[in-house]
């Protein structure tokens, strides 16, 4: 069996039951039949499958001696810190709000992913924030977080 797939297949499909969970607890809107919950669980549903599937392959597929190699290479830690960051993300835009930690993501991740304009980091990460918010809160009347600071 593939011990790399086996794994992140696990690993994907916690994080998508996990998504799911966390998605059904999100509040309806009686005015709309899609809600906010509506996407995050259609996502984590894929995840789920998908995770599933992929550890479910491990066990078909024959052994790999070198699979976890694959899991510890360059690559995979980046990936894995990525994830620890949208993981602080989720856990401080209750906090700080949308306005505040998205650009902190944005223009962290682009950081983190050795981006070379700074200005560009930055105008692009206050530009994008701006704009889903305006999106979200002007056209699909879908109100963000303002967190306990603002």
């Amino acid at each position: 069996m593939k011990y790399a797939d086996m794994i992140v297949g696990l690993i994907i499909a916690v994080i998508g039951l996990v998504m799911v969970l966390l998605a059904a607890a999100l509040p309806t809107v009686p005015t709309a039949d899609v809600g906010p919950g509506f996407f995050p669980k259609a996502i984590g549903y894929l995840l789920l499958g998908l995770g599933v599937l992929l550890a479910g392959k491990s066990f078909i597929t024959n052994q790999d001696k070198e699979s976890w190699k694959q899991i510890f290479h360059k690559g995979s830690w980046t990936a894995l810190l990525v994830m620890v960051v949208f993981g602080g993300y989720v856990f401080l835009l209750p906090i700080l709000g949308f306005l505040i930690s998205t650009p902190i993501l944005i223009i962290g991740l682009s950081l983190l992913l050795k981006a070379t304009n700074k200005i560009a980091v930055v105008v692009t990460g206050l530009a994008v924030t701006f704009a889903l918010y305006y999106v979200f809160l002007k056209v699909l009347l879908i109100p963000l977080p303002s967190g306990i600071i603002l």
